[in-house]
């Protein structure tokens, strides 16, 4: 038998199975009959959804130079990534708290691969990098006394 967990949303193979589960009680767990692709599609969303949250956006940070000042130093400002011009030259710093220290881009493609690369960083530290194959159901939770 196997069951896939996304977060609290358990893909069962059968609606014996469902039965089996929802009679667990268990608090904020959703059961459905559903395969991996099933699962794969509910991580999607859930990553998509947890990346998109204001606080989760707070991980991140972008600055970009925008030229040299009279020393030869960047002047960094910062920036929105998604909302960059496509260019080859413009160099980026890229920080993400999960990722130690800044990464160094140049360009609008390498930028974003950096960036993508942060972001899986971040799902895998929330634990939603992967769906979670079971071999039984969860453990029912105890009653308190």
């Amino acid at each position: 038998m196997a069951i896939y967990q996304v977060q609290n949303k358990y893909f069962v193979e059968d609606d014996t199975t469902l039965s089996s589960g929802q009679a667990l009680n268990i608090p904020d767990a959703v059961f459905a009959v559903g395969d991996i692709n099933t699962a794969n599609q509910a991580l999607a969303e859930a990553q998509q959804s947890f990346l998109a949250k204001p606080e989760i956006l707070n991980h991140f940070s972008c600055v970009k130079s925008i030229g040299k000042d009279l020393e030869g130093h960047n002047i960094w400002v910062p920036c929105v990534l998604a909302g960059e011009v496509q260019n080859t030259d413009t160099l980026y710093e890229l920080f993400c708290d999960v990722v130690p220290g800044f990464q160094l881009a140049t360009g609008t493609t390498e930028a974003q691969a950096i960036y993508a690369q942060q972001q899986q960083a971040v799902l895998q530290w929330a634990g939603l990098n992967q769906v979670t194959t079971l071999t039984e159901l969860p453990q029912a939770p105890k009653p308190v006394v």
